[in-house]
């Protein structure tokens, strides 16, 4: 492990603590007000971070309870991704974890590859459902240039060490006009935006809710200004931009949780600071 010092999405050396955690620091640019986990983690401690416990225990709504909601929600972003590419073509799923998006793409008449971290999760996706699935990082891959029709990171480039770097990655392998999509929490969501006013009102004294925002999974934080740059500042054109709530019932918290996420989706709506934000972005230049 070792601290992170300067800003992945602008390159500033200008970060200063703004939450700090027993399990991890919080930093912002002040240059581009991206916010970032301060410690930077390799390859060894990712897989730990990622090991069977991620999927089967912290995040086991998402990935295990509630599948037909999974796909009902994979399937509207097969929804988006259509019209801007209806004669489908070749599909990379970044972050595959256990192939559900995959699997649903390919049904659709999309030629799909994955790739994923997690030796667990793509076990899961090659085994149970019969995937082609990469092992590894991105960049571990070494995909020709210009080879994919569209790239996908659902969830995923919020832990990623280094986004610019895998979105410049995810360029060099579009062919040209290929289309990106990904989406990741909101740092200005409305939930999150109390519970980051909660922590510094009571000086770090009320830090749970903020750290649900910031878990230790996630690498960077991004607000929807800094998402559309991180796009808009490696070549890419945004096509559309949607915002949307994670459903409750996927979410790993109690009943009393998964009532306060309920509740602030409904109120995330009527004042357009939704959770989450997905991007559709397209390849420009070539």
């Amino acid at each position: 492990m070792k601290k992170r010092t300067h800003c992945d999405i602008c390159g500033a050396n200008d970060l200063e603590p703004q939450y700090t955690y027993q399990s991890h620091g919080v930093l912002g640019c002040r240059q581009c007000n991206t916010l970032c986990r301060a410690e930077v983690f390799d390859a060894e401690e990712c897989a730990r971070l990622y090991s069977r416990e991620y999927f089967c225990v912290l995040q086991k709504d998402f990935f295990f309870t509630n599948i037909p909601l999974r796909r009902r929600a994979f399937q509207r972003k097969l929804d988006c991704l259509a019209p801007h590419r209806p004669d489908r073509g070749e599909l990379l799923d970044l972050g595959c974890a256990t192939g559900l998006f995959l699997e649903l793409a390919q049904q659709q008449g999309w030629r799909v590859t994955g790739v994923e971290f997690s030796e667990y999760a793509a076990a899961v996706a090659i085994d149970e459902k019969q995937l082609r699935v990469l092992v590894g990082d991105l960049l571990d891959q070494h995909f020709p240039d210009r080879h994919f029709d569209a790239v996908t990171m659902w969830d995923m480039i919020d832990h990623s060490e280094s986004p610019s770097t895998v979105i410049r990655e995810v360029r060099r392998i579009l062919r040209p006009g290929g289309l990106v999509a990904m989406d990741t929490f909101m740092e200005d969501a409305l939930l999150f935006s109390l519970a980051h006013a909660a922590y510094r009102l009571t000086g770090g004294l009320i830090a749970t809710p903020s750290l649900k925002a910031h878990p230790i999974h996630h690498s960077h934080y991004f607000s929807r200004t800094t998402f559309r740059r991180l796009l808009e500042c490696n070549g890419f054109e945004i096509l559309e931009a949607r915002g949307s709530n994670l459903d409750a019932a996927t979410v790993s918290l109690g009943r009393v949780g998964k009532w306060v996420v309920a509740l602030f989706n409904r109120l995330s709506s009527l004042c357009g600071r939704e959770m989450e934000m997905m991007l559709i972005g397209r390849k420009t230049g070539e």
